[in-house]
């Protein structure tokens, strides 16, 4: 459904998207944890990944978690 996007992807957008698919309550932290990328990379590729309707926030900013649609 979304592989138009991702053949697209940076390595980095790849890593997060990949880690918001397979960790199904994936935090910010978990996310920059694992991917090992910083806060400020993670939030501007999240931030895409969001416009391009990939991904979609569940809960409140402190608590929630990322989801892929």
């Amino acid at each position: 459904m979304h592989s138009k996007f991702i053949d697209k992807f940076t390595e980095n957008e790849k890593k997060v998207y990949n880690t918001i698919l397979n960790n199904n309550y994936a935090t910010t932290n978990d996310i920059a944890s694992i991917t090992g990328l910083t806060n400020r990379t993670l939030a501007n590729i999240i931030k895409k990944l969001k416009e391009q309707n990939l991904i979609k926030r569940i809960g409140p900013d402190k608590d929630g978690h990322l989801e892929v649609k």
